[in-house]
């Protein structure tokens, strides 16, 4: 199994290359034991406040399950090491990115697909439509295509973030304001790690204001039309969380009434809560295992 940096990585070098515009920050999981290269490539999207290291654990469980897929870890712009892009801030901005990422990475030789979990799911049903070669597939992961806030906590980590700006001594100081301000110890941790060194110690690597500029478009997109009319070949995976999921009864709903109407879209449970990723990863690898065409 091999966890690489792909050339190109950092994105100075990507804004290079694309004539100055910007590309997301992105590293490519893969699998030795496949004696020929992937033929398929899932990016994956994280949600909001987080960086495409919080799913290498994941796409390392893929890859390793279907060799003949490789996972790109993205970086959204604002997030992890995605510095440098332009406003507006929004989330068709976000599937614009990956789009280009898309673009600027060598041709896999086989099928796109895209994973996004809570903020990435929307930024999932964005970049389905311009995705060259067309995705497959889009993998919804306890998101919603509706406009409107939800539960998932991200206005309270805002507001708790404007309260605890730092810096702290230490990453660990920061979870423990964090988990303090009434977070999980897991969020707190997982949080922590957006904490950089600065000349007085760790602060917060968000532009606040640009992050509550990316979060009010979130609430008030709507992404139900690729939805009810996904492009011709693709179809749309929703999985939703039993537990505090931002998916709510009425939108899974409908989502079930398109399914059994003939639309190629679908709605499948996985225990846990929210962060599926970190509350029951080994459900989810096997559902994409299993759903994941071969290729």
């Amino acid at each position: 199994m091999t966890d690489r940096t792909a050339t190109g990585a950092g994105p100075g070098q990507a804004l290079q290359r694309l004539g100055g515009e910007f590309v997301p920050a992105y590293r490519v999981v893969r699998s030795e034991d496949r004696g020929a290269p992937p033929a398929g490539r899932l990016y994956l999207l994280h949600g909001f406040f987080g960086s495409g290291r919080n799913w290498s654990a994941i796409a390392r469980g893929i890859v390793r399950a279907r060799p003949d897929w490789e996972a790109v870890l993205v970086d959204l712009r604002l997030h992890g090491d995605s510095e440098g892009a332009q406003p507006p801030h929004t989330v068709r901005a976000c599937g614009s990115d990956v789009e280009r990422l898309a673009a600027f990475l060598p041709p896999s030789g086989g099928p796109s697909a895209l994973l996004g979990h809570s903020f990435g799911g929307k930024v999932v049903l964005t970049a389905l439509e311009g995705m060259r070669p067309p995705c497959v597939q889009g993998w919804v992961v306890d998101s919603t295509p509706s406009a409107g806030t939800t539960a998932a906590g991200a206005q309270s980590m805002m507001r708790l973030l404007a309260r605890i700006p730092g810096p702290f001594e230490s990453r660990r100081d920061g979870a423990d304001a964090v988990e303090q301000g009434g977070f999980p110890r897991f969020v707190a941790e997982w949080m922590a790690t957006n904490l950089i060194r600065t000349g007085d110690g760790f602060t917060w690597r968000f532009s606040m204001v640009e992050m509550h500029s990316l979060l009010t478009d979130f609430f008030r997109t709507d992404l139900w039309q690729p939805v009810e009319n996904p492009p011709e070949g693709c179809e749309i995976r929703f999985i939703r969380a039993t537990r505090d999921s931002i998916l709510s009864d009425s939108d899974a709903s409908r989502i079930e009434r398109l399914h059994s109407e003939g639309h190629a879209v679908q709605l499948d449970s996985l225990e846990g809560g929210h962060w599926l990723n970190m509350d029951n990863p080994d459900g989810l690898i096997a559902l994409i295992r299993a759903g994941l065409p071969r290729v």
